[in-house]
C-alpha cells in the first residue's frame, strides 16, 4: 500500500486494513513517520519525531495482534496538537 495514501487514511480505515491484515502496525508507524518528516521539512512543525520509538511501538502491536490481544486504537496514528485562542474577555 502507498504509504501516502496509509496515512492519508481515517484512523477507521487504518484500523480496519490492520483487522484485516492488509497492513501491519510497522507499515503504518513507518508511513507516519516518513509524513512527519516530509511535513516539518516544511513547515517545521514537530520539535521531535521518534521514529524508534514508533517503531519499537509498532512491533509490540504486532506482536499482541498475533497473540490475538489487541487494544481499540492499537496502531491508529496519532499526533497531538497545541493550540492558542485568545480568551474572550
Amino acid at each position: 500500500m502507498d504509504p501516502a495514501a496509509l496515512v492519508a487514511d481515517t484512523p477507521r480505515a487504518q484500523a480496519a486494513a490492520l483487522r484485516e491484515g492488509r497492513i501491519t502496525a510497522v507499515d503504518l508507524a513507518a508511513a507516519a513517520v516518513a509524513a512527519s518528516r516530509a511535513l516539518d521539512a516544511e513547515v517545521n512543525a514537530f520539535l521531535a519525531i521518534d521514529a524508534d520509538g514508533a517503531h519499537s511501538a509498532a512491533q509490540e502491536a504486532d506482536r499482541r495482534r498475533a497473540a490475538g490481544r489487541t487494544a481499540r486504537c492499537s496502531g491508529c496514528r496519532s499526533r497531538s496538537r497545541t493550540t492558542s485562542r485568545p480568551r474572550a474577555t
